[in-house]
Parts: C-alpha cells; sequence; structure tokens
C-alpha cells in the first residue's frame, strides 16, 4: 500500500514514486495571445528523470518537484495556479485558466486526498463492477472509502 500523500504513482512508468524528493510535476503553460492569461494542461506526476519526463523538451513545459505540491504547499500550489490572489493581481487582469478542470481537478484529487493515488487505479473496474453503487459525488472520495475500495481490490489482485 502506498503512503497516503507521500508516494504517488508515475504517469509514465506507472511504478510508485517512493520518495518525494524522486518526483516531479510537470505541464505545458503557455500565453493565450487573445486574453493574455497563462493556461494551463496536460498535468502529470512523474519520476524526476529523463525517461519519465516526458514535456521536458517541450518548449511551453512547466515544472516543479513533487515535494512543492505535498504537504502545507499543496493546497497553496494548486490554488494559485488557479488565481495568484488579490494582492499580486487585484483587478484579475493576470489571472491564469486551466485548460481542463477535471484533469485539473484530478491532479488536486491525487495531491490531497488520502488513498485516492492508489485507490485511482481500480476506478474503472470498480464502476464495471458496480462498486460505487448509489453513492453521492462526495462518498466515493472519502478517504475511509478509499482505503476500503484498496483493500477489496488489492485483495483480488
Amino acid at each position: 500500500m502506498l503512503i497516503p500523500l507521500k508516494q504517488f504513482i508515475c504517469d509514465s512508468c506507472k511504478k510508485p514514486i517512493v520518495n518525494i524528493e524522486d518526483g516531479w510535476i510537470e505541464w505545458e503553460s503557455y500565453i493565450d495571445a487573445k486574453t493574455d492569461k497563462i493556461v494551463s494542461k496536460n498535468f502529470r506526476i512523474c519520476h524526476h528523470n529523463n525517461k519519465c519526463q516526458k514535456l521536458i523538451k517541450h518548449p511551453n513545459c512547466a515544472d516543479l518537484p513533487l515535494s512543492d505540491f505535498t504537504g502545507d504547499y499543496a493546497i497553496v500550489q494548486t490554488i494559485s495556479m488557479l488565481d495568484i490572489g488579490v494582492y499580486h493581481d487585484p483587478t484579475y487582469a493576470v489571472g491564469s485558466e486551466i485548460e481542463n478542470l477535471r484533469e485539473f481537478a484530478e491532479l488536486q484529487r491525487r495531491l490531497l486526498l488520502p488513498y485516492y493515488e492508489e485507490a485511482r487505479q481500480y476506478w474503472n473496474e470498480a464502476i464495471n463492477q458496480g462498486y460505487f453503487g448509489d453513492m453521492n459525488e462526495i462518498s466515493i472520495y472519502l478517504p475511509s472509502f478509499l482505503k476500503r475500495m484498496i483493500e477489496d481490490f488489492s485483495e483480488s489482485h
């Protein structure tokens, strides 16, 4: 079992990132010519090496150590990607945009919800088996449920 919020699964090699220091987050970031806002997309968690970092050679690559997105920094870092705040941008003129909010919400779940990172590997199987039943949009993300889901599905593998 992964240590929640301290170990992650690499989006490239699919192996665990056991030490936070070995992890990296990369994404594409560019300035939209029409709105003059920073647009971000294609968020990835990966090992910090040339083999797993796929966007490193992309001209619009933005990246930071995974440690910048964990602990107390996690929520601050991800919220600032949505809005740098009234102090630095009082009129929301600079601003930033996330191209795909669902993709960004997935990144936040991975970084902020205990047990989600490991449970997500069973997500499609759980859907196909009707595991979520009539649960609402909140319950399926509760840490206690995610932990139980890992236990139920890891036993069957």
